[in-house]
């Protein structure tokens, strides 16, 4: 990943700079709403597309899997259990396209939140123009194309997972049109396409 992003260490929803896994919250003018939790104080790699999203269509992840037993012959399910049996969630889950880096507190407040454009805000992080709602999540400007892009990717590249949905279509065409491919965001899929083999058709149309 640090290839990938090297030149632009730079969180994804609040604009932050960072080191390693430090973030530097002066650059950005962020204030966590939990002082002492230490994920507001470092970088995670994020799912634009939730795993929760995709990985709901996977009989394990509801269910369970015969293989999906504890040291203490428990059964468990969900994320950990899919991992485990899944190559095809292994896959989806590790997509590069889909990863970008936040500050832990962003992501454990964004969780599985659907995108959507919202009004107000339930919790505040200083000059990070994040909106989170109970049930949506609006990120900031500037990376709003970005997460189009990967939402329509991920429907395109992984058929029957419902990722582009009739709640969130309208709003994603939108964001689409009016946050065209920044040179970052071009320089990034070019980066991921040479390590992991495939492209982002929705970025490079646009550019032409």
């Amino acid at each position: 990943m640090a290839i990938i992003y090297r030149g632009y260490n730079f969180t994804s929803y609040c604009g932050c700079s960072y080191l390693g896994k430090f973030v530097n919250h002066k650059s950005c003018g962020y204030i966590p709403y939990r002082k002492k939790s230490k994920r507001a104080y470092r970088v995670e790699w994020e799912h634009i597309v939730p795993a929760s999203a995709f990985g709901r269509f996977f009989p394990s992840w509801i269910k369970g899997h015969k293989r999906c037993l504890s040291s203490k012959n428990k059964s468990f399910n969900g994320r950990r259990c899919t991992r485990k049996v899944s190559n095809k969630f292994r896959l989806m889950e590790a997509d590069l396209y889909n990863l970008m880096p936040v500050i832990g507190e962003i992501n454990y407040f964004r969780n599985n939140l659907e995108v959507c454009s919202l009004e107000s805000t339930l919790y505040s992080f200083g000059d990070c123009k994040i909106k989170i709602g109970s049930y949506h999540f609006e990120p900031r400007n500037e990376i709003k194309g970005l997460i189009a892009r990967t939402y329509f990717y991920m429907h395109e590249t992984y058929k029957n997972f419902n990722i582009v949905n009739e709640e969130n279509f309208h709003q994603l065409v939108k964001w689409n049109k009016s946050f065209p491919p920044t040179e970052f965001e071009l320089k990034r899929s070019k980066r991921i396409e040479r390590q992991q083999g495939n492209s982002n058709s929705f970025v490079f149309f646009l550019e032409k």
